[in-house]
């Protein structure tokens, strides 16, 4: 209980391409460190569940590496909450 496998897909601009499934779990609970009591966290702040997944494209065609390289396209969010924009930093 507290947490929660999520299902991505992601489906590309370029038809060539295949689209591709991620898998994260989603914690609604930060760990307990050893001796914690449960109501120890802080309200309002969010919980970290990070992991790292990386997309390597061996022969994209010409126009969709083109697409990649464009830094103008990288998403931006923008959240209501202030303690959850504050997770994400820019792009540079």
């Amino acid at each position: 209980w507290g947490e929660f496998e999520a299902t991505i897909r992601i489906v590309w601009r370029d038809v060539g391409e295949k689209a591709m499934v991620l898998a994260h779990t989603i914690k609604l609970y930060p760990p307990l460190a050893p001796n914690a009591l449960p109501d120890s966290t802080k309200e309002g702040e969010p919980v970290k569940s990070e992991r790292y997944d990386e997309v390597v494209f061996t022969d994209p065609t010409e126009t969709f590496h083109k697409q990649l390289m464009q830094s103008g396209n990288l998403p931006k969010v923008n959240s209501q909450e202030s303690a959850v924009q504050g997770q994400f930093k820019p792009y540079t």
